[in-house]
């Protein structure tokens, strides 16, 4: 019969209310207002309104990620060093400090106007490339300094791992809606040539929404800094010969770790693959505009945000392993149903265009149950995130939230580069140039390509899930019952240590060892 343990010493850093969840939430909404910007607006400013050519856009997405591989892994130990502050607490601190360049960076990433020369449909300034290369970096630099220690704060607002799922799922929901207000500016800013039938970039309306969503993540970075309470005070990362490559080395021995940072570079890739692709399906494939081009993306977070009443059941009976699995294999399967809207669009492949309307309202529902099941990876990544970390700190005695969520970002980095450099791909293969409309092959490339790279980016990560990450509901049970013990004997050793009895009697030995 397995020995039943009190988890006492998590009991008593542990116990958030609705109050912790929200103000933690607010961390993320207010990240992603202005991540969204990048995500959902960047990639068609930059061809359709600048005018750039996809190949460049390539080349500064790949700078930027080459810098990350230095910049990201000395923010987690920046993060995991820092001595926590009486009042500022050890990570929500950094809220404080960063929320405001973070919102200015955003806006200096759309600052352009315009193409001041074209050749061959491309804007052919060097310094134009250079100066939005530079306001990539120093934006992405800006997102993981607030990143890398808002993920590293569940861990001290709480012990407990069902609590910290709550706010993995709260995060989860939180962060997509953070992201819909974009979609107003996107329906604002995109639009169709008509004499050309291709789609444009309206400036005037894009800077001033941007402008705006950066002010309102400012106020909820903020507020999640005001409101979140670190329950628990970690050790800092040990100053040792060698402490940055040891830690990188137990986290990438870490069978747990390191499948759920492959998982997030398929899987964030994937979801970010469609929100990149998504403004080219809805404006240049069915041929709208206006709110219309928003509705998949609406449909997309409406079907991520209702898993947060599924969730909580769901991975309460099947674990949070099973459920994320099982939602991807449905997004997947999704996602595969809906190649078949392209012959509903055209009588066969080379015919002539039909009405899309029935097609494209098809397209947006199918969005909707796609998100619906990618939503519990979405939801339940950072718990299972943190349970991987206290697995690691059970096999080695040491914690390094800020080193492991840095890995992690930069996992996820990686996979939405490879998103933004793959839909560039897709536009260059198929010949797209800004304010030109697409004809029928060009269509056909896009769709499936497009398609077919969702069904396997999901695909993939349900199958790594279900056979490589091995933290599934038995095991996390394990880990809780093994992190109590460690806690709670450390807890000991340092009222021990801090007893003035056990001071006197260490100070007589010590004396006494000098005098041999």
């Amino acid at each position: 019969m397995a020995q039943v343990i009190s988890r006492k010493t998590i009991a008593e850093h542990s116990g958030i209310n609705w109050k912790d969840i929200l103000f933690y939430c607010f961390g993320d909404f207010g990240n992603c207002l202005v991540f969204a910007c990048a995500n959902v607006l960047l990639n068609k400013y930059y061809t359709s309104c600048l005018m750039f050519n996809p190949a460049y856009i390539i080349i500064i997405f790949a700078i930027a990620r080459i810098w990350d591989a230095v910049n990201d892994p000395i923010m987690g130990r920046i993060a995991d060093g820092m001595k926590p502050h009486k009042k500022r607490g050890k990570f929500k601190r950094w809220f404080l400090y960063i929320s405001i360049p973070y919102a200015v960076a955003t806006i200096l990433m759309f600052c352009q106007f315009g193409p001041t020369k074209v050749i061959d449909g491309y804007c052919a300034a060097p310094w134009q490339y250079i100066l939005a290369g530079f306001t990539y970096i120093l934006f992405g630099m800006c997102m993981t300094a607030i990143q890398i220690p808002y993920g590293s704060l569940a861990s001290v607002v709480t012990l407990d791992s069902k609590e910290r799922s709550k706010l993995s799922i709260a995060r989860g929901v939180a962060g997509n809606i953070g992201g819909m207000p974009v979609l107003a500016v996107k329906a604002l800013a995109f639009k169709t040539n008509e004499e050309t039938g291709g789609s444009v970039v309206d400036f005037k309306p894009l800077i001033i929404g941007v402008a705006i969503l950066a002010a309102f993540a400012i106020l909820f970075m903020l507020l999640c800094y005001k409101g979140s309470k670190e329950r628990w005070i970690p050790e800092p990362a040990p100053k040792e010969k060698g402490a940055f490559k040891k830690a990188i080395g137990r986290i990438t021995h870490s069978r747990s770790m390191l499948s759920i940072c492959v998982i997030s570079v398929i899987v964030a890739g994937g979801g970010m693959f469609k929100g990149v692709i998504t403004p080219f399906i809805s404006a240049d494939f069915f041929g709208y505009d206006g709110v219309m081009t928003i509705l998949p993306d609406i449909f997309d977070c409406v079907g991520i945000a209702v898993t947060m009443f599924l969730v909580p059941v769901i991975s309460k009976r099947m674990g949070k392993k099973e459920s994320s699995a099982a939602g991807l294999y449905f997004a997947a399967l999704v996602n595969a149903v809906m190649m078949l809207i392209f012959f509903m669009v055209n009588f066969d492949v080379f015919g002539e265009a039909k009405n899309a309307t029935a097609p494209y309202m098809l397209y947006v529902v199918g969005n909707f149950l796609s998100g619906l099941g990618s939503g519990f990876f979405n939801c339940l990544l950072w718990g299972m995130a943190a349970d991987a970390i206290d697995e690691i700190q059970i096999n080695t005695g040491i914690r390094e939230d800020g080193t492991s969520y840095s890995i992690m970002m930069f996992s996820r980095k990686i996979g939405q580069t490879i998103a933004f450099c793959g839909g560039q791909g897709i536009l260059l293969a198929i010949g797209f140039t800004g304010g030109i409309a697409l004809d029928l092959q060009q269509k056909t490339a896009l769709w499936f390509v497009a398609m077919g790279t969702v069904i396997a980016c999901y695909a993939l990560g349900a199958i790594l899930f279900t056979f490589w990450y091995p933290i599934d509901k038995s095991r996390l049970e394990e880990i809780q019952d093994e992190k109590e013990i460690m806690l709670a004997t450390a807890e000991k050793k340092k009222i021990t240590a801090h007893n003035p009895r056990t001071k006197f009697i260490n100070n007589r030995a010590k004396a006494a060892a000098g005098a041999k």
